[in-house]
């Protein structure tokens, strides 16, 4: 899978050693210089393998958008067009590495798998891996549930370990109404 991204929302989504040497919005404190309102960015270059094992085995490798978080970065996929405060500052945008889903019924699925942190591709800013893992419960067709996990260290040249769960609920009652929520835990050392 290949997607990109062109517009005013492609500066926040860079990762690390991916078209990350234009300017990022954040970065405007401390050099004054953004880069261009307009840019460009891969947003998932990442492979998907099914395997023929069990009741079914997925791996994908490579840069993949984040599972933690209601919002997603194609803004096409968002009930709304303007982001919360989560999405821009709680967690990552991508991750780049390997997990592997497997459903262990028609209800419960799991993925779990190792990425080099938040927001990195082919630079790393630490050296270190972190841990991503998902569990999805789904009784029906109207409720979905997920909790996803994400540890590791994050910050550049640290071992600190950051360690987010977010847990999501989505409850669909017909065809124009759909109600979620969502929790945030986070806590870094």
């Amino acid at each position: 899978r290949l997607d990109v991204l062109y517009g005013g929302d492609a500066r926040f989504t860079h990762s690390n050693g991916m078209f990350d040497n234009r300017g990022f919005a954040c970065d405007a404190a401390e050099d004054g210089d953004t880069g261009p309102d307009e840019q460009f960015d891969v947003t998932q270059p990442y492979v998907e393998v099914a395997v023929p094992w069990g009741s079914g085995l997925t791996l994908n490798i490579g840069k993949f958008i984040t599972p933690i978080g209601y919002e997603y970065v194609d803004p096409t996929k968002n009930a709304l067009y303007s982001h919360g405060y989560l999405f821009n500052f709680a967690s990552p945008f991508s991750q780049t590495g390997i997990t592997a889903k497997y459903n262990l019924s028609d209800q419960v699925n799991v993925t779990a798998g190792v990425t080099r942190g938040w927001d990195q591709s082919f630079q790393d800013n630490n050296g270190a891996v972190d841990f991503l893992g998902q569990v999805e419960y789904k009784p029906d067709s109207q409720w979905d549930t997920l909790f996803v996990l994400s540890t590791g260290p994050q910050e550049a040249d640290s071992y600190g370990y950051l360690t987010e769960l977010d847990a999501l609920i989505y409850y669909t009652l017909n065809e124009k109404w759909t109600f979620n929520g969502e929790a945030l835990y986070g806590v870094e050392s």
